[in-house]
């Protein structure tokens, strides 16, 4: 495969501050990632061949110390795990993870935006049950840990974005062994905030002709429209404190039922990155 291949790879978690991640590493001179966030190759899209793969990495340029791409399934697919472990020997990981039961009211909202959820939350779990599994992290990080070594897969937390954004931008600058101390200005910016199509069922189209694009080779194109501020004004209106209110929020008894469910999966997280989770849970 290319030289100029990728040295690293985000690879996930979806609703756990990708979009952020992807603008941090876009901003920094020393790093090269393509318009296309989520390429895809290695779980949806490897049977296109690594001809495919490397027209994403035809512009890096000779300063570019870190290239790479973020594709937030890739945690998921122990096919991608051994593909990546044989494509790209070396490589380096980054995953963000965040409360699981947050990231399912995320993921929720998300398809209300899109307009692919059913009629509340419960009835779009039951047609979108990998809202609830991709939440469970453990096993899927073992699959990673087992193959690469945890020196070469870096975990944070969406908590650590919350809480020092700066901070954590710098921790994955010098992860990837790039200048650490260069300034991501947008870091306290928020990525992606809460938003409502403003008209109706276009969420939906834009859904559609999004793939569409995808599966004729044009994911480049359709980074640059998802990263553009006019296009997403021009789809989508911000929602304030009061609308997003007006979402809703989860029930005592759904709450109840979600941290039952993610209650051993969040144990074994904190052993397992020696971090106390617990409240995640509360």
């Amino acid at each position: 495969m290319a030289e100029r291949l990728p040295n690293f790879l985000f690879i996930g978690a979806a609703k756990c501050g990708s979009t952020w991640v992807y603008r941090a590493l876009r901003a920094h001179p020393q790093v090269f990632v393509p318009p296309a966030k989520d390429v895809y190759y290695f779980d949806r899209y490897y049977h296109k061949g690594p001809h495919w793969y490397e027209s994403f990495f035809r512009h890096v340029p000779p300063e570019a110390l870190a290239v790479g791409e973020l594709s937030h399934d890739y945690l998921f697919s122990p096919e991608a795990a051994q593909r990546i472990h044989h494509d790209l020997p070396g490589v380096k990981l980054l995953a963000m993870l965040r409360d699981p039961i947050e990231r399912a009211w995320s993921a929720y909202l998300f398809q209300k935006r899109n307009g692919t959820a059913g009629r509340d939350f419960d009835q779009t779990l039951e047609r979108s049950p990998n809202i609830l599994q991709r939440g469970r992290y453990v096993e899927a990080l073992e699959v990673y840990l087992n193959r690469f070594g945890s020196e070469r897969l870096m975990v944070s937390l969406f908590d650590d974005l919350k809480a020092d954004p700066v901070k954590l931008a710098r921790d994955i600058y010098s992860y990837l062994g790039v200048d650490e101390t260069f300034e991501f200005t947008a870091a306290r910016e928020r990525a992606l905030g809460a938003s409502a199509a403003r008209i109706g069922l276009v969420g939906a189209a834009v859904k559609r002709m999004s793939w569409a694009a995808r599966q004729m080779g044009m994911a480049n194109l359709i980074g640059r429209v998802k990263d553009s501020a006019a296009v997403q004004r021009m789809l989508y209106r911000p929602l304030d404190a009061r609308q997003r209110e007006a979402e809703g929020r989860l029930t005592d008894s759904q709450k109840q039922r979600l941290c039952e469910y993610y209650q051993s999966d969040v144990d074994k997280l904190s052993r397992l990155l020696g971090r106390d989770l617990s409240h995640w849970l509360q």
